[in-house]
């Protein structure tokens, strides 16, 4: 098999790969084994049964490389602030902090 290209990092990952993600792993009927290949799957952009196809040693790069997986995704700082044709405004991110009317 050719090398492997493995997404180590949340900023390698397209909206797309984490809603993948995301369904896997809140999916209650598989087990711990099939959500690691289908996650596998999501961050090599490998198909599922050549997942089931590495060798050992592929398969343990792989899934030390999925640690990023575990952490939260870094968020960048938003600016609060921002003007536009030389009027400033607020940017409220805070969704309980926004007015009905």
């Amino acid at each position: 098999m050719k090398e492997v290209e493995i997404k180590n990092k949340w900023e390698d990952i397209s909206i797309y790969e984490y809603q993948s993600i995301m369904e896997i792993i809140e999916n209650p009927d598989l087990s711990l084994e099939a959500k690691q290949n289908e996650l596998m799957s999501v961050v090599t952009d490998l198909p599922y049964e050549d997942i089931l196809r590495l060798k050992v040693a592929e398969y343990t790069k792989i899934l030390n490389n999925m640690e990023f997986l575990k952490k939260p995704i870094p968020s960048k700082h938003m600016n609060k602030t921002i003007i536009i044709n030389n009027q400033k405004f607020n940017v409220i991110t805070k969704l309980s902090d926004i007015l009905a009317g």
